[in-house]
């Protein structure tokens, strides 16, 4: 799970993370992990879908798939950058791209990301970064 020590779990008053990956397996295992250390999950299907809830909901993080019908991931984070309200929430990228074109598409843009397939230790050091605890 995410949690090494019992001070590395969510709070309380749970973050709220939004899942969005065209592949409903990687969204179950993702929401398992993170639903299992105590965060809120909502999950999306697609580009499109992820973006009206994150429009909807305050998420306090997004894991987003970069290959998705509808918007990829870069495309959502690109509207994001665009609205004042939602540009500062942080993002991991989730890709089977290989490393070398993940690169070049991450290269100068110091976004967070994940190689699939990645190990849920991988996951959580990740989101912990990103969220400061």
């Amino acid at each position: 799970m995410c949690r090494e020590k019992r001070s590395e779990t969510a709070p309380e008053n749970k973050y709220k993370i939004l899942i969005a990956d065209d592949e409903a397996v990687i969204c179950e295992y993702i929401s398992r992990i993170l639903t299992g250390s105590g965060f809120s999950v909502e999950t999306a299907i697609d580009g499109k879908q992820a973006l009206a809830k994150i429009k909807q909901i305050k998420f306090d993080a997004l894991i987003l798939d970069v290959i998705m019908p509808g918007l990829s991931g870069p495309q959502i984070y690109s509207c994001l950058q665009k609205d004042a309200g939602l540009s500062g929430i942080p993002v991991i990228f989730c890709t089977a791209l290989a490393l070398d074109e993940l690169g070049e598409m991450v290269d100068g843009h110091g976004w967070h990301y994940l190689a699939k397939p990645f190990e849920r230790e991988e996951l959580c050091s990740k989101l912990r970064q990103i969220l400061g605890f």
